[in-house]
């Protein structure tokens, strides 16, 4: 589900709150958004043809991460930022790369804090969710399901909401 395309009911964030530790996520909020509401039993859908798209290409406006510099007042403060948050989807989506920062300071660590609410849901596996949509985050690869280029549904293994799945 991608971040400028993402719209709901507002139950949406009741059931499935923003992770207030995964500020200023630009590459990764997809796949966070993505696993966490497919896992809570959400469906994802997406139009047939694409209607909305980043323009990147733009001197005049600042793009997302150049907004976050020009509120830090320092030149590498997203990719500081993005460095600092990044083991925190690792530990979601229970990768083995999970990286800490260790306790050097008072400062939250952000992959080392407990999931709690903003974990994966227990109406669909993460497992399945990689098998749906030919990931593996770990071996760093990915390719277009079958399913998808043939537009064709889903597997219904896979889409079928589990009792109790943690």
């Amino acid at each position: 589900a991608a971040g400028f395309f993402f719209f709901g009911g507002g139950q949406l964030v009741d059931e499935v709150p923003f992770d207030p530790y995964m500020p200023w996520v630009f590459m990764g909020e997809e796949l966070a958004f993505t696993i966490r509401f497919w896992t809570h039993g959400f469906d994802i859908h997406r139009p047939a043809a694409d209607v909305v798209r980043h323009e990147y290409v733009r001197s005049e406006h600042p793009k997302f991460w150049e907004s976050v510099t020009m509120i830090f007042s320092k030149a590498s403060m997203y990719n500081d930022v993005v460095s600092y948050i990044l083991p925190r989807l690792h530990l979601l989506v229970r990768s083995k790369h999970v990286i800490t920062h260790g306790q050097q300071s008072n400062a939250v660590d952000p992959g080392a804090e407990a999931l709690g609410s903003y974990g994966l849901g227990t109406n669909r596996t993460r497992d399945n969710f990689f098998k749906l949509v030919y990931m593996d985050f770990d071996g760093h690869s990915s390719r277009t399901p079958s399913w998808y280029e043939y537009s064709q549904t889903p597997p219904q293994s896979l889409r079928l909401l589990e009792q109790n799945v943690a």
